[in-house]
């Protein structure tokens, strides 16, 4: 996490997000004004995560899986109310609701472990 964070801010600044539109051709972060339109987004993002992920060494997970993944990992992780709104708007999201709502189903065992009073 510390070294993509440290992508972010050289590519895009402090006040760059962690899920940038990427360019058209997929290998480098897109400026907010020439993102372009929706479908050649979607299809570079994918193809630059399929190439990352062989690179990797990794079975392909699609950008949403990974998204998920991050989605779920701050839910669970959020200490207090303030992360928790970071993590949000890191996310795109303006209602910390909507990233409640889709992110913070838990898992059967995570269930269990909750009601028998294990930590995460």
């Amino acid at each position: 996490m510390k070294e993509w964070y440290q992508i972010i801010i050289n590519e895009l600044g402090a006040e760059g997000l962690w899920y940038p539109a990427l360019s058209t051709d997929g290998l480098r972060f897109a400026k907010q004004e020439n993102i372009g339109d929706i479908d050649s987004r979607n299809k570079s993002l994918r193809d630059g995560v399929k190439r990352l992920c062989y690179r990797a060494g990794i079975p392909y997970r699609s950008p949403h899986k990974f998204r998920r993944g991050h989605g779920v990992y701050a839910v669970k992780k959020s200490r207090n109310l303030e992360e928790f709104q970071a993590y949000s708007q890191n996310m795109g999201h303006e209602d910390p609701g909507t990233t409640f709502k889709y992110y913070s189903k838990l898992a059967n065992n995570d269930v269990r472990d909750v009601i028998l009073g294990k930590n995460f």
